[in-house]
């Protein structure tokens, strides 16, 4: 990935973990702050390919697109 693509795919990350929080007007924790620094590194991770189940506070899975946030949080 190029830095541009890398800067990209960070900030839809953040925007799908964020705006399901931000459409209930969730109060943001300590939690989230840790989970947003996580996707940063996770998008500088040589092998995304690895899950770890206590990555995230909020969202066990790897976030690592839009598209898998957005489908994760229709059900709700």
């Amino acid at each position: 990935m190029t830095n541009e693509e890398i800067r990209e795919q960070i900030q839809e990350n953040i925007i799908a973990y964020m705006n399901p929080l931000l459409d209930r007007e969730y109060e943001i924790t300590n939690d989230n702050i840790d989970d947003l620094c996580q996707i940063v590194v996770d998008c500088f991770a040589e092998d995304k390919k690895t899950n770890d189940s206590d990555k995230y506070f909020y969202h066990p899975e790897e976030v690592y697109n839009r598209a898998w946030m957005d489908a994760k949080h229709s059900k709700y």
